[in-house]
């Protein structure tokens, strides 16, 4: 995710629209509310939660850069960064699908 940010960040940077910089500002967000979770612990309850809420912004995150990148702005760094959300939310993904599975063994 912070990779994608970072990317973002530089094309908005060299390439200023409103569409980019209104993309890299929602990612933004969404990537300081997941970075709350790389302070907790495994065992920590609020941890799946945030997971999941990360997951589902990541999934917005991802559908805007879909719709917004069309075949007028067919734009190949858009696609390099949408590889980049979908790998962070599989990730954030298979985090909550392990909480759920530990919290189902407990």
């Amino acid at each position: 995710m912070g990779a994608a940010l970072d990317v973002l960040d530089l094309h908005a940077r060299h390439n200023i629209t409103a569409t980019n910089c209104v993309r890299r500002d929602l990612l933004r967000i969404y990537y300081v509310k997941a970075d709350q979770a790389q302070s907790l612990e495994p065992q920590d309850k609020e941890l799946l939660g945030l997971l999941h809420d990360t997951a589902v912004n990541l999934g917005y995150a991802i559908e805007v850069v879909d719709h917004l990148n069309g075949d007028e702005a067919d734009d190949p760094i858009l696609y390099a960064v949408n590889y980049l959300l979908k790998a962070a939310k599989r990730f954030a993904d298979e985090g909550v699908a392990a909480g759920l599975a530990c919290g189902a063994c407990i």
